[in-house]
């Protein structure tokens, strides 16, 4: 019995051990705009040089400002730090919708994604680390299984 319970303490010791996060190394060059830019916008982070542009674009077509979605369509997101190029989305969204939240936290640029659908919530957090040129990806949540989204905040709140 000693022997068992030694031995799941040190197993569990070490699958608790923390695991390396991904990283997302910049692209030679920008990814090509979707057929639709939702969103773009460009800001210098407070007291420092670095020069941050958002760009979040879409299969879906658009007429007149008016954007004609279908029950699903792929999904670019790109976030240029100065001269860098980083994807971090791109991907098919059925019934669902990308958010992000670009802030600074202890001097450190993050930005968070939520991914929220009828079958579907993934949130992400995306660090920024200068020296090394890299965004970390923090998994924050991920639903698992079945899942049947109830009900959600209407859109324009």
């Amino acid at each position: 019995m000693r022997f068992f319970l030694s031995l799941l303490f040190l197993t569990l010791l070490g699958c608790s051990a923390q695991m390396p996060q991904p990283q997302l190394e910049a692209l030679a060059v920008a990814p090509p705009t979707l057929t639709t830019i939702l969103n773009e916008e460009t800001f210098t982070l407070p007291g420092t040089e670095q020069h941050i542009s958002l760009q979040l674009s879409t299969s879906a077509a658009s007429e007149n400002g008016q954007v004609h979605w279908d029950d699903s369509q792929f999904w670019r997101f790109v976030v240029s730090v100065n001269e860098q190029h980083f994807e971090l989305f791109d991907g098919f969204l059925a019934l669902s919708q990308l958010q992000y939240w670009a802030y600074t936290q202890d001097d450190a640029f993050y930005i968070t994604t939520v991914v929220a659908g009828t079958a579907q919530l993934t949130i992400k957090t995306f660090q920024y680390l200068e020296e090394e040129g890299v965004f970390v990806v923090h998994d924050t949540y991920a639903t698992q299984g079945n899942v049947n989204m109830l009900r959600q905040t209407p859109s324009g709140l």
